[in-house]
């Protein structure tokens, strides 16, 4: 993903709306309050922006008078919610190797995220910083961004792996006593920068668990993201996609989504040649393409998937973009399939062909 964008996966976000209905909150009214859209959490990989998420978790914590709100969040989850990367860690020969293999792709996983792992006498620390204007004001996000770290250390350590302290910049919470059950440590706050501390001998260890399987192929995929890094435009054609249905699917409600106003959008796409409505022709093009392959897809359902606000505006669509009607193309496919060289049915066009022409 792109640097300027301050952004971050739908994937920092799993398990909220469970955990808002479980603290008797509106979690769709609490998205929309902080400029996100509901059903973008549907997709992991659908970045959001950094800004809106951190004034998210922190409306959360304000609504549901728990501090530890982030801490909650982050006990929610998932190893797997790492993507690829969590197959490709436990595959390191030590906890150190593993660390340098999260923070080689760190990039494609939160944008955002700036981490590193620093020596410090006896001991070692994995220090966290947030890249995004309105990060000192929420230190919700801090603390979901260590809480997800102690969950990954857990799950290369054992689950019963405890730092030796755990230091962030903020203030402290009326009440920190949650915060030090979550991490079994002791926890500073006031710090110099926000960390969590472990001794030199933890990263030796060796990860628990894995399947070797699976190590080439996934740091081949993973490598292969990083040389082809996701300009603009693939920024703004994952959220189209995401947001396309059911209509509504502006260039203001993009650049919103992603923390910028339109006038930034636009200018960040045209130094890529690009503008909004031609990456929002091209996404329509490529799945209406995916849509009419399934032919029992009910038109009236592309056209919503779409976001067309009627049947007959997706015809009209259709036919400025494909030059003839929705039937007539699915015909020509049809008949472009069965007449491919070498098939079936060419074969028996041309035994008549021949025959019609003896």
């Amino acid at each position: 993903m792109t640097s300027f964008l301050p952004i971050v996966r739908s994937a920092t976000l799993e398990g909220f709306p469970a955990l808002a209905r479980e603290l008797g909150l509106d979690a769709p009214a609490l998205l929309r309050q902080a400029g996100l859209v509901p059903r973008s959490l549907m997709n992991p990989d659908t970045p959001l922006a950094a800004e809106a998420v951190g004034r998210l978790l922190e409306d959360s914590a304000k609504a549901s008078g728990r501090s530890d709100f982030g801490l909650r969040l982050a006990a929610r989850r998932r190893f797997e919610s790492l993507g690829p990367v969590s197959l490709l860690l436990k595959e390191q020969a030590s906890v150190g190797h593993a660390l340098e293999t999260l923070l080689r792709y760190l990039r494609l996983i939160n944008p955002s995220l700036v981490t590193r792992v620093v020596h410090r006498g006896s001991r070692v620390f994995i220090e966290e910083d947030l890249r995004h204007e309105g990060a000192e004001s929420s230190p919700q996000s801090m603390e979901l961004a260590l809480g997800v770290m102690l969950r990954i250390l857990r799950e290369l350590l054992g689950p019963h792996w405890r730092p030796l302290a755990v230091q962030f910049r903020h203030p402290p919470p009326e009440e920190v006593a949650a915060h030090q059950r979550f991490f079994g440590s002791p926890v500073v706050f006031r710090a110099s920068f926000n960390a969590i501390a472990m001794r030199p001998a933890d990263l030796q260890a060796r990860p628990q668990g894995g399947d070797p399987g699976l190590a080439r192929l996934v740091r081949h995929m993973l490598d292969g993201a990083l040389a082809s890094e996701q300009g603009t435009d693939k920024v703004v054609r994952q959220l189209v996609v995401a947001l396309l249905p059911g209509g509504g699917c502006t260039a203001q409600l993009v650049a919103r989504h992603l923390g910028v106003d339109r006038r930034t959008l636009h200018r960040y796409l045209a130094a890529q040649g690009l503008n909004f409505s031609r990456v929002l022709q091209s996404v329509r093009r490529d799945l209406v393409r995916a849509h009419l392959a399934q032919a029992q897809l009910p038109l009236s359902e592309s056209a919503v998937l779409l976001g067309f606000a009627s049947q007959s505006a997706f015809a009209y669509w259709f036919r400025t973009q494909f030059g003839c009607s929705v039937s007539r193309w699915r015909q020509e496919q049809t008949t472009s399939r069965l007449v491919q060289p070498g098939s079936a049915s060419a074969a028996g066009l041309d035994r008549t062909a021949r025959q019609t022409s003896g």
